[in-house]
């Protein structure tokens, strides 16, 4: 679980069955998000986000972000949404891709994709009330 500074908002990131608990207390910072990582940002009891990375590189759009919450709006079934173009030129792998799954109060979230890989940047002003 990341756990902003004085703040409400909480990231939990889910691996093979277990939790893993960071403090952010620096204004911005990074973290992996593993292929088939689940991530969660919660506000209090509401759920703004829930997500989970795939890289799928037999399709024409190999980034896949599938949404089971969006910006506080619940899907019945996952919601993707896909990034990338064909890999058969290399090139695509050195593009990054970037997609805002949080901006609340102060804190700003998204996830960054790049080299068939996905982090997690945070960015925290303070201002949470």
């Amino acid at each position: 679980m990341v756990e902003l500074k004085d703040g409400p908002v909480t990231f939990t990131l889910y691996l093979d069955g277990r939790e893993e608990a960071v403090k952010v207390v620096e204004p911005a910072m990074d973290v992996p998000l593993p292929e088939d990582g689940r991530l969660v940002v919660e506000e209090k009891e509401a759920v703004w986000c829930d997500v989970r990375f795939a890289f799928n590189p037999d399709s024409n759009r190999p980034y896949e972000l599938h949404f089971r919450v969006l910006m506080g709006i619940t899907y019945a079934a996952d919601h993707l949404v896909v990034f990338g173009t064909s890999l058969a030129d290399d090139k695509d792998l050195l593009n990054e891709y970037k997609m805002e799954i949080v901006a609340r109060g102060g804190v700003m979230a998204w996830i960054e994709m790049t080299q068939g890989k996905a982090r997690l940047a945070i960015k925290y002003r303070g201002e949470i009330p």
